[in-house]
């Protein structure tokens, strides 16, 4: 979560600690897509095809919406983003 709270009275923006905003992203079997949330972005949910083009939407898209939602971390010029990826599927095997 985003959160300026941890500046000292004088301490300079870039100075502060930047907690990483957290992603999760799933792969939804039935729709054939990758999907991505955050409870750190308000507004986040993604999809796509394969998890490379999630890659590069996700920061894109999260820049969007921060200067949409949260204009006062317009200070800011970097926030660390960590996506935690999930996906289930099975093995085959050869019956002989």
């Amino acid at each position: 979560m985003i959160d300026g709270s941890k500046r000292k009275k004088g301490d300079d923006m870039d100075d502060h600690v930047k907690a990483a905003i957290a992603v999760t992203a799933f792969w939804d079997a039935e729709h054939r897509v990758w999907s991505a949330t955050s409870k750190d972005v308000e507004g986040l949910h993604v999809e796509a095809g394969t998890y490379e083009e999630l890659l590069d939407i996700v920061p894109n898209l999260i820049g969007e919406l921060l200067s949409l939602n949260g204009g006062h971390l317009s200070a800011l010029t970097e926030i660390p983003l960590e996506i935690l990826a999930h996906h289930q599927s099975s093995v085959h095997l050869n019956q002989q």
